[in-house]
């Protein structure tokens, strides 16, 4: 994990692979209880990787991990779109044949989007937007008053208008203190990892263990990595945890349907289930999209595909060179 300051005396906290000079940067943004990470890829998405040199980058979000939470004062957006400008400028001096494709899944995907509809002389580098994509996304509130229908009845108490309604961030802080006895240690994260994987289906499941297999792993040792992940998401602070209702509801700054020409004119492609709520709002929303449909709750299981990963990659090419 790499440590870089940042203005106001705040941290982020990065990790980076591949080639580090490569002008083809892929940034990937983690969910919630996780950091940035870039060991733990499938072998297809290394060697795709290897194979068009790409740099990929996967800074960990304000408030988890060892970055710090924003300033007193400052958005969500404002902050992510300042970190992300901070790091690129440190990592790649040439902008002139950037191209950044940007990657984001469930939470992960929000801050994905606000980099996507930045105004450019807020992120110059949204010039550099070859493509995003996004998996199980979740949709602007400023434009989607309705997201919440999409929530089961665990979050919507946690996420949803009753942790706006009631004081001082109850509804969050109450199911904290469970949650912080589980996540203080990895053996006591690795129940709620194992209730996860036994959520998917079992086409799903045997897809993730044939790709455990090739990376000479198990079961268990990828468990315990996401275990070890989501403990370190919360050893330094909560912050990120508490601010997610205000993330999500929170002004992203722009709204997809009235994007101008030149934002809009970059493909987005959107991951998700038939019938999800969010995503296809984002489908009907943005102009330039790819939507690809897919079944299951592990949409890493789909993601992680090198057809999806060459098809991603490829777009953004397509649309430059158009």
């Amino acid at each position: 994990m790499n440590l870089l300051p940042v203005c106001h005396g705040r941290t982020l906290a990065y990790t980076q692979s591949g080639n580090l000079s490569s002008p083809i940067v892929v940034v990937q943004f983690h969910s919630i209880f996780s950091v940035g990470g870039t060991k733990q890829l499938n072998p297809s998405m290394r060697h795709i990787h290897e194979e068009r040199g790409v740099h990929l980058l996967a800074p960990t979000l304000p408030g988890w991990g060892d970055t710090s939470p924003p300033l007193r004062g400052t958005s969500f957006a404002a902050c992510i779109i300042a970190d992300v400008t901070a790091l690129l400028e440190h990592l790649h001096k040439d902008v002139a044949d950037l191209k950044l494709y940007l990657v984001g899944s469930k939470h992960g995907s929000i801050p994905a989007q606000i980099l996507y509809g930045a105004p450019f002389d807020v992120f110059p580098f949204g010039r550099n937007i070859a493509a995003v994509l996004v998996t199980h996304p979740i949709s602007p509130h400023e434009s989607h008053k309705q997201y919440t229908d999409s929530f089961n009845w665990i979050t919507f108490m946690m996420f949803g208008a009753p942790s706006h309604i009631l004081p001082s961030n109850l509804v969050l802080r109450y199911y904290m203190r469970s949650l912080r006895r589980k996540l203080s240690t990895v053996d006591g994260a690795l129940p709620l990892v194992l209730h996860m994987f036994g959520r998917m289906s079992a086409k799903e499941r045997e897809i993730l263990l044939g790709r455990m297999k090739k990376q000479g792993l198990t079961e268990d040792q990828v468990a315990r990595q996401r275990a070890e992940a989501a403990v370190l998401s919360v050893k330094t602070s909560w912050a990120g945890y508490l601010a997610i209702p205000s993330v999500i509801r929170g002004d992203w700054g722009f709204k997809p349907a009235a994007l101008d020409k030149e934002h809009a004119g970059r493909p987005i492609m959107v991951i998700c289930p038939k019938g999800s709520i969010m995503g296809q709002r984002l489908i009907e929303s943005y102009e330039n999209v790819q939507a690809i449909y897919c079944k299951g709750k592990d949409f890493a299981v789909v993601r992680g595909t090198s057809d999806i990963w060459n098809q991603f990659l490829s777009i953004g090419t397509k649309n430059q060179s158009a």
